[in-house]
């Protein structure tokens, strides 16, 4: 039986160790990095319908992490920076009726870096490169009751955020990208007695959205494909 209403708390410590380039590869290596430290705890709440008919969730969370690993053009690699994560997450469920379910989920994250500045000071920033602070996504699926046919329309929103790139002369530019959204489109359909062969088809970027996740590299316009699937 689903509790209709229950709260989660958790922490965690985790830690990235160093990667053999930054040891002791030929470009500005550290033998004596040490590993990237975090710290995180989440705090959720979960209220849930009987029998599976619609269910929330909403977390907040909070991540620091220490001894960030970084490049320092002079100094090679080093641990110097920091930086703290804190965001929310909605994340909701619906039966509309007997074939059409709805979901959808909402994410905002705002972080902050404390880095050395090179003159014995720290800057900080919240600005983080190809990281949006606002993601979205919105799906309604529809499943046959009286055949195996089950298609779904989803659409994912990806909030603005700054890019970072390098010219000839390793000058760095930020530039700020626009949001966008990108509408897919899937069914499918099972055959055979047990169900196990399944013919499908999608269709990504249905309404040809541009939009550019990564400055000088081209992204995919309306793509469509079909395929089969078999389980034995």
């Amino acid at each position: 039986m689903t509790e209709p209403w229950s709260v989660r708390l958790s922490v965690a410590s985790a830690f990235q160790s160093p990667t053999l380039d930054q040891l002791g590869g030929p470009f500005g290596a550290n033998p004596d990095l040490q590993p990237q430290v975090s710290t995180s705890v989440e705090l959720g709440t979960r209220l849930a319908g009987a029998g599976g008919r619609y269910s929330l969730d909403v977390s907040v969370f909070q991540r620091n992490i220490e001894q960030l690993v970084v490049y320092d053009f002079a100094l090679g690699y080093q641990n110097r920076d920091e930086q703290r994560d804190r965001g929310v997450e909605v994340e909701a469920r619906g039966r509309l009726s007997e074939r059409f379910t709805a979901s959808g989920n909402f994410t905002y994250v705002r972080g902050r870096l404390t880095a050395a500045d090179g003159a014995g000071g720290t800057t900080e920033t919240e600005e983080f490169p190809r990281r949006p602070r606002v993601t979205g996504f919105l799906g309604l699926t529809y499943a046959a009751t009286k055949a195996p046919f089950t298609a779904r329309l989803t659409g994912t929103y990806v909030g603005e955020r700054q890019d970072l790139f390098f010219d000839a002369d390793f000058v760095a530019f930020r530039p700020q990208l626009d949001a966008y959204v990108v509408v897919n489109a899937y069914a499918e359909y099972k055959l055979l007695r047990d169900r196990s062969l399944t013919v499908f088809g999608e269709v990504r970027n249905l309404t040809g959205s541009e939009f550019v996740e990564v400055t000088g590299f081209s992204t995919l316009g309306v793509t469509p494909r079909v395929g089969v699937g078999w389980v034995w």
